[in-house]
């Protein structure tokens, strides 16, 4: 097996291997490792051209400058100075001979800007970094009005490079006639996959599109239409997802969704957020009827307008070809009942309209019986609809919003559950038992804004919740104020908590409940007290966070001196909106440990 003698790593049968051509030698080399670029490589396969390549040691030996047999200063600055670029690198490159998969692995820890000064150190570390899509997920590319109206040249030369962008967003407002052109992404076409683009001209957006033919998610937002409507030529193959927002035109978008039909035949994810539907519905249900057998996520959502015309869901409950996996949508109960009664395949459902009846929860848990996630963004219970028991048998995920403190909902019938999130509900005794069922394997509970008769019932809720990992508690509200106490309650195995605007009795409780937190949030105003409890009680917390706004909450000097002493197993501190002075903080916080990362937010 051959290896380069630069990397020191084997050929791969994708791998072009550059060959000396020197007289004595036979050595092998990688392209990337010898810096040819592909029209020096095409020079020199060219048997027409006759041009030869030699490798470092060969060229030492045919360079007059090196191959002097005097060593003195002179001479010897002459023979480095005579040195190819590899070999200056390698002397002056500290770092290892690792194989670019090593490197690789090692980078994928770095956050993006610790990664946009690794491509500062060498050109090797910069080319790593730009051939490899997994690193470059990490940048994201923004050109906008100043760089096109003031920089266009500099804009010209810096997408002519390529750069090896995946991630780009284009912001073309105001900028005229003095916009680039297509021709110039060429380069960024070869390694773009997603793209955002706001107030681009449809007919500049069709151009562009032309040289991105690698795009995987596109984006539309505020984009308008002028002129004559423009049939393109060619598809975007590889495109998957496509999110349309606002648009403005004076056709009002009639020839936009035609257009968007013929470039996107074959995508699989459609989020239209326009509110205007009224103006083009035949177009929209063309579009979803055209891309229906590829098509597997839908969104049809809006803030201008109240719900999803009644027509436009008559239109799409009809498409034969359409089999959803996953629905966001915005109409009424009776619109919504009647789209899903079509599609029986649906996995994950997001209503963001309200839902009054139970009646229409059973239906939907009649006619969705594979239903893995559901999403409830308002629920407004009658007050002659008593909450019932309903049956999501491979329900994974469920999240429901009540107004106006309406009665929780009863999910007793959901054995796959894993995760529960409740707000705005009134949470009565036998609402809280109804969960003990489902407590066998459910990880993750979420109650914010909701309200409760006694704190004890729900230290007796996480003590039966015998799976329960991750807990967050935000702005609960007590109705019977009373001691509370953990005394004959079994501890809970609780790793994670988030604790906001909830009375500090039951953090103390919580605290003793779930002896082997490892992260706890917080948001509460604290006392030496506390701080005390905590270090003594929770000896596995890893990482504490600390919301202090004032001037509800406040947290003094001596609090954070307790934290870095007593917290002996902690390694992430971050303390949001601190009111102390920032000398008086980093005075207090001397004596953490070395090994504990430390991140302040002050409120000035």
């Amino acid at each position: 097996m051959e290896f380069c003698p630069i990397c020191t790593t084997s050929f791969d049968s994708d791998d072009r291997q550059i060959h000396c051509n020197g007289q004595r030698c036979n050595l092998a080399f990688h392209q990337r490792c010898v810096h040819l670029t592909e029209v020096h490589v095409r020079s020199w396969l060219d048997d027409d051209v006759g041009l030869f390549w030699y490798c470092p040691t060969c060229r030492l030996d045919i360079a007059p400058a090196a191959s002097s047999s005097r060593v003195d200063g002179k001479h010897k600055l002459e023979a480095e100075a005579g040195e190819p670029s590899a070999i200056k690198r390698s002397r002056m490159d500290p770092s290892p001979r690792l194989p670019p998969e090593v490197w690789t692995m090692i980078f994928r820890h770095l956050a993006s800007r610790e990664l946009a000064r690794v491509r500062l150190v060498c050109r090797d570390w910069n080319e790593l970094v730009c051939t490899r899509s997994e690193l470059m997920d990490r940048f994201l590319l923004k050109l906008g009005t100043a760089q096109f109206v003031d920089d266009l040249d500099e804009v010209r030369h810096f997408l002519a490079l390529g750069g090896g962008f995946t991630r780009a967003e284009f912001n073309c407002e105001n900028i005229g006639k003095e916009r680039p052109r297509s021709a110039w992404f060429a380069a960024l076409g070869q390694t773009l996959t997603t793209l955002t683009c706001r107030s681009i001209p449809f007919g500049f957006l069709y151009e562009l599109l032309r040289a991105l033919p690698n795009l995987k998610r596109l984006t539309i937002d505020n984009c308008f239409e002028y002129g004559k409507a423009v049939k393109p030529n060619y598809e975007l193959a590889k495109l998957e997802e496509l999110t349309i927002g606002f648009f403005k035109n004076k056709g009002h978008g009639k020839s936009i969704f035609p257009v968007l039909q013929q470039i996107c035949p074959r995508i699989t994810i459609l989020n239209i957020r326009e509110g205007r539907y009224w103006d083009f519905l035949d177009q929209i249900s063309s579009f979803i009827r055209a891309v229906g057998k590829t098509l597997v996520e839908l969104e049809l959502s809006t803030s201008d307008a109240p719900d999803t015309p009644d027509a436009l869901i008559g239109k799409i409950a009809y498409i034969k070809d359409l089999h959803l996996k996953r629905l966001k949508i915005l109409c009424s109960e009776q619109h919504l009942l009647r789209l899903i009664r079509r599609q029986p395949t649906l996995e994950q459902l997001d209503c963001l309209g309200s839902v009054c009846y139970v009646a229409t929860l059973d239906e939907i848990s009649r006619i969705l019986p594979n239903l893995k996630r559901l999403n409830l963004a308002r629920v407004e219970l009658r007050q002659n609809a008593a909450p019932n028991s309903l049956n999501f048998p491979c329900a994974e995920f469920i999240r429901v919003r009540h107004v106006d403190s309406s009665e929780c909902l009863r999910f007793t019938q959901c054995p796959e559950l894993r995760r529960l999130e409740i707000s705005g509900a009134y949470l009565p005794t036998d609402a809280l038992v109804s969960l003990q069922p489902i407590a066998t394997k459910l990880t993750n509970i979420s109650f914010a804004n909701c309200t409760c008769d006694r704190l004890t019932e729900i230290l007796t809720f996480i003590q039966q919740s015998r799976s329960l990992t991750t807990l967050e508690l935000e702005s609960l509200r007590v109705k019977i104020e009373q001691d509370v106490s953990v005394t004959g309650i079994r501890r809970s195995g609780i790793r994670h908590l988030k604790f906001f605007d909830v009375p500090k009795e039951l953090l103390s409780a919580l605290v003793e409940l779930c002896p082997d937190l490892e992260s706890l949030d917080i948001k509460v105003d604290l006392l030496e007290g506390n701080v005390a409890k905590i270090g003594r009680e929770l000896k596995r917390l890893r990482f504490l966070a600390l919301y202090v706004s004032p001037p509800e909450l406040r947290l003094t000097s001596e609090c954070l001196q307790q934290i870095s002493t007593d917290f002996g197993a902690l390694r992430k501190l971050q303390i949001h909106a601190c009111v102390l002075p920032k000398e008086k903080v980093q005075e207090v916080l001397q004596g953490m440990r070395k090994n504990v990362e430390v991140s302040v937010d002050y409120w000035w």
